[in-house]
């Protein structure tokens, strides 16, 4: 028992020698790729998370299934992307820190709000939590347009393409030099969006029609600008500060040789002012209200959490 036991130990130790050789040799500006559990263990992450945990009103088995498990995927398909090349989210994982934000600023006005608005109270609290579902997975969506800004290339010189594929080999990145037309992005961040939702949450929110008559348009693009949810999505623009990026698309059109012909090097030369993953306290100073970590929720549960995800 104790040789198999050692023998076990010195495979771990020669597997994590290996992975620690090939990191070493990556060439200069190409970036390992980094599973979601990992991309999430910052500890302004572990906050969002122990508050998106908090005001879900789900037990942690839904909690992983409907909130964690898509945000995990997202953080594996965009991985160290920025939002922008310039600005509060222009850092290495700019991009998913923006999209915690605005999760998380979004819900806390939700919660304001009681939705839907045209229902009894005693109605609202019965849908409360099919409400918030929506309201996270629209919020969670709003920004992944932007991951068309970017191209990809592994090392070995072949395309990675952000967004639709998870990286396996080590990678770099630059904004993209292509125009591309709206009708492309919209398909390819409707594919995206396809990946995110998981099909038991959709079972789950048709008990509610309201819910999904709601949803499906907004993730397609065509929903009623009016409805309270796009409010409350603007104004989680606003405060997350991310308003020039409520109309990605025209944003793209208007203004692609800005961004798109800022660099034509890859992913060294695109960060100049590199910061590290726990940004948020620095990047979210008006919303410190909201990301406190919840009396409710500890370091502990976010670890569990996280390594039911691992299985």
């Amino acid at each position: 028992m104790f040789n198999i036991l050692k023998e076990i130990l010195h495979q771990k130790k020669r597997l994590t020698l290996l992975k620690d050789a090939q990191k070493k040799t990556i060439p200069a500006g190409f970036y390992y790729p980094i599973s979601g559990e990992e991309l999430l263990k910052s500890s302004c992450r572990e906050i969002m998370i122990n508050k998106l945990f908090s005001i879900s009103d789900l037990t942690k088995d839904l909690f992983i299934d409907f909130y964690l498990q898509p945000i995990k995927t997202l953080t594996e398909l965009v991985q160290i992307l920025p939002a922008s090349s310039e600005g509060e989210y222009s850092n290495e994982g700019g991009l998913i820190d923006a999209t915690l934000n605005m999760v998380i600023t979004s819900l806390k006005l939700s919660k304001r709000e009681m939705l839907p608005l045209d229902m009894s109270s005693e109605d609202r609290s019965d849908q409360n939590s099919f409400w918030s579902l929506v309201v996270f997975y629209s919020s969670l969506c709003q920004l992944i347009p932007l991951i068309n800004q970017f191209e990809g290339e592994y090392e070995s010189g072949n395309t990675w393409s952000p967004g639709l594929v998870i990286p396996n080999h080590p990678y770099r990145f630059r904004f993209n030099s292509k125009r591309m037309n709206a009708a492309y992005m919209l398909s390819k961040t409707s594919f995206i969006t396809s990946r995110l939702i998981p099909f038991k949450a959709i079972e789950w929110l048709t008990v509610q029609p309201e819910t999904i008559q709601f949803l499906l348009p907004m993730l397609s693009g065509s929903s009623n600008p009016n409805h309270e949810i796009n409010q409350i999505l603007k104004e989680a623009m606003t405060l997350s500060n991310l308003d020039h990026f409520i109309k990605p698309i025209d944003f793209y059109e208007k203004n692609h040789q800005n961004i798109g012909l800022a660099t034509s090097s890859f992913s060294q030369h695109l960060i100049v002012d590199t910061v590290n993953s726990d940004i948020c306290p620095d990047a979210t100073i008006e919303l410190k209200s909201l990301i406190q970590p919840s009396p409710l929720v500890n370091s502990a549960d976010t670890e569990l959490l996280l390594s039911l995800l691992e299985k």
